[in-house]
């Protein structure tokens, strides 16, 4: 199978599976964490919402090096895939973060 020219444009690989949490997500868990007691399923949203923050912030890194905008397989230029992607974790994250907050305030 041939390798697409696309995918070697990219220099650095998206992590799969667990991942280690960034400070700012870390943080985010041990606070909430000391602050109330969780349920076995809010603590994997609180795990999720931390995981997509990581996330995101790994793509910025990544797009700080590689910028916004790159060429396709033709030469033309596109949006950074992960510049959707970051966006997609936010969103995920702040989901997250309105379900999380509306379950303590229950």
């Amino acid at each position: 199978m041939k390798k697409s020219s696309q995918s070697q444009a990219f220099t650095t690989a998206i992590p799969v599976g667990p991942i280690t949490l960034s400070p700012a997500a870390q943080s985010l868990v041990d606070r909430v964490s000391s602050e109330w007691t969780l349920t076995p399923p809010v603590e994997a949203l609180l795990r999720l919402i931390a995981e997509n923050m990581t996330r995101a912030e790994f793509c910025d890194e990544i797009l700080a090096r590689e910028g916004f905008v790159v060429p396709d397989s033709k030469g033309a230029r596109k949006v950074h895939p992960l510049a959707l992607l970051a966006r997609d974790h936010r969103n995920a994250a702040s989901s997250g973060l309105q379900r999380l907050l509306s379950h303590l305030e229950n």
